[in-house]
């Protein structure tokens, strides 16, 4: 093999190389940056190069997820025991302490426990922040947020916030009750 002076064993350096950067260029080009090159493809036998979907497309993410939901059947979006709720008290009234309470809402009798936490304000007030105070302001309101359980992509499937827990569960239920269709496919 001609080599022009350059040594044998760089010139296929060069062309493995080479061969590289062609599958990650080509992968690239023809995938629009959304691409997978396969290890056999970067050690030069019969690999491939694959285009992927976008992770952070919310279109891509949604097919996933409904997808995900579809083959795990019906979810159990009535039982309490599927949620996890917690309580978040911010006032100058009491003090911060964390505990738990059973929570059940509506006439289906959803029961769950919730975690609760007290936050003591009083440090947070100055003279500008009296309105902050009040009922409802920054610190001194409640809120809440239950969850199930089922999880896809570390997300929960269904989330419901709230001013109470009971207001956070129900929308929870709610919000896992709607997802019902979709995941069985009768939704679009």
């Amino acid at each position: 093999m001609a080599s022009f002076g350059v040594p044998q064993k760089k010139v296929f350096s060069l062309l493995a190389l080479s061969a590289i950067v062609l599958a990650l260029a080509t992968g690239y080009q023809n995938c629009s940056g959304n691409f997978e090159v396969s290890k056999s493809a970067l050690l030069g036998s019969s690999g491939t190069v694959a285009c992927k979907a976008n992770p952070g497309d919310p279109a891509t993410e949604k097919n996933e997820t409904a997808a995900i939901l579809k083959s795990m059947g019906p979810i159990n979006c009535l039982s309490g025991q599927s949620y996890s709720c917690i309580v978040r008290n911010y006032s100058p009234d009491i003090a911060t302490y964390e505990s738990k309470a059973k929570i059940c809402v509506n006439e289906d009798q959803t029961c769950t426990i919730a975690k609760v936490l007290d936050f003591d304000t009083r440090s947070a007030r100055t003279p500008e922040s009296e309105t902050e105070f009040q009922l409802g302001g920054e610190y001194n309101r409640s809120d809440a947020q239950c969850a199930h359980v089922v999880r896809v992509n570390e997300v929960s499937i269904a989330i419901g916030d709230g001013e109470t827990v009971e207001d956070a569960l129900r929308n929870a239920v709610q919000a896992c009750q709607d997802i019902q269709p979709e995941a069985s496919g009768d939704k679009q």
